[in-house]
């Protein structure tokens, strides 16, 4: 008997491997850039790359919002779509890891391409984790961080980013007049930035805490060419300033006074921040992909 093949095991369907990335970050930092970069690299070693996007996600939302409910303006329907974002985002998920097991090629990556907080990290991983979608294909989870000059202290507590890092992600974010769902003058933008950046308030995400998470691997890339110059004189220019808006932010709501003196410090409002040096980027990503592919011998 032992002699006979297994027929039941030698007619199941070899697993799907499929790579779920995500990037932990701020609105503006170019996540969707730093994807559609690496696509291509991705293409060349047969990995099927997806997006899943949750600005378009949420805009589906809040154009049936505003389908239901035409008085609405923009701003309003953003508000009102904020309770549906999470279960449709996890929905979406589901959607992509059941269908790739239908598809013909066998390594996909997912990315989620979308602002990850803390609190988002737990519950993604927790949706994974309680959905058991490991049985079904060969899952890995990979977090991408930012490589970011320093952190940010206060007096009470510290920022996972470099200063130079967040106003860079306000002057892309408020350089775009083409975003789904970030819209609105450089106050506006810097509002939703610093709410996401007060977020990650003491947070340290290192190897072992995404693993007690449920994830896979921490890698990290650059999405600044920061200087160490620049970040001290805006630090020492406008760093108290920034520690009084985070002491008093709840949520989204900022000081608009605050917050426009932070922004007209003139090292803020005259700062250049570089993007980062490509070969680095592009070295780097290369060696990040390798690292992936790893992840599934």
């Amino acid at each position: 008997m032992s002699d006979q093949p297994n027929l039941q095991q030698s007619s199941q369907t070899p697993k799907k491997n499929v790579l779920l990335m995500f990037i932990v970050g701020l609105p503006g930092m170019g996540k969707t850039t730093y994807v559609n970069l690496r696509t291509k690299l991705f293409q060349e070693i047969n990995w099927e790359l997806s997006t899943l996007s949750s600005d378009k996600v949420r805009l589906e939302i809040m154009e049936q919002i505003r389908k239901e409910s035409p008085e609405l303006d923009h701003q309003q329907a953003f508000d009102a779509s904020s309770k549906f974002i999470k279960a449709k985002y996890c929905e979406e998920i589901e959607k992509y890891l059941e269908k790739v097991q239908e598809l013909d090629t066998d390594n996909h990556v997912l990315f989620l391409d979308r602002n990850h907080p803390p609190a988002i990290i737990q519950d993604e991983m927790e949706f994974i984790k309680n959905k058991d979608f490991r049985s079904k294909v060969n899952l890995r989870i990979l977090a991408i961080k930012p490589i970011c000059i320093d952190s940010f202290k206060t007096p009470e507590n510290l920022y996972p980013f470099s200063v130079s890092f967040m106003i860079k992600c306000i002057q892309r974010a408020a350089g775009r007049d083409n975003h789904e769902t970030l819209v609105g003058d450089q106050k506006k933008v810097a509002t939703i930035v610093l709410g996401f950046f007060n977020q990650y308030k003491d947070f340290v995400l290192e190897k072992e805490a995404l693993r007690i998470l449920g994830g896979d691997e921490l890698i990290e890339a650059p999405f600044t060419g920061e200087n160490k110059e620049v970040e001290l004189r805006i630090r020492e220019e406008a760093g108290k300033d920034l520690a009084d808006i985070l002491r008093d932010l709840k949520g989204f709501a900022i000081d608009q006074e605050k917050l426009g003196e932070f922004l007209g410090r003139k090292e803020v409002a005259e700062a250049v921040i570089e993007n980062p040096d490509v070969e680095q980027t592009l070295k780097i990503s290369i060696e990040n992909i390798e690292k992936c592919i790893k992840l599934f011998e």
